[in-house]
């Protein structure tokens, strides 16, 4: 009876050990899948993150490259106007160069009709 004691203890105390390798085992395990879990968060979250950056990188290109165009058109429009100004100047020149030159004439006239 005393071995059969002896023997229990020894297997209780065995079992023992081994449950608490079990329990050790069990959380190490525990602690690195919560540590895969935490990297696989962390990997989709920087994919987010990567991708909504490159959403907002290209509205703001698409919006940039707007303006760029944007700002072309206004530029023939500004050069349109200035070319219609340019022609306007022209013919008003022109006109006062013709007016002038009546003038001339015509002060030349008075100046021959007086001189004589």
């Amino acid at each position: 009876m005393e071995t059969t004691t002896i023997v229990l203890v020894l297997a209780s105390m065995c079992a023992g050990a081994v449950l608490v390798l079990l329990a050790s085992a069990y959380r190490s395990l525990q602690a690195k899948v919560n540590v895969t879990e935490y990297t696989i968060e962390q990997m989709e979250l920087q994919k987010q993150v990567e991708e909504r950056f490159n959403r907002l990188y290209n509205d703001v290109d698409t919006r940039v490259d707007s303006l760029i165009q944007m700002i072309d058109d206004r530029e023939e429009e500004v050069e349109d106007v200035l070319d219609e100004i340019r022609d306007m100047i022209d013919t008003t020149e022109g006109r006062i160069d013709s007016r002038a030159d009546k003038l001339w004439a015509e002060i030349e006239k008075i100046e021959e009709t007086l001189n004589k």
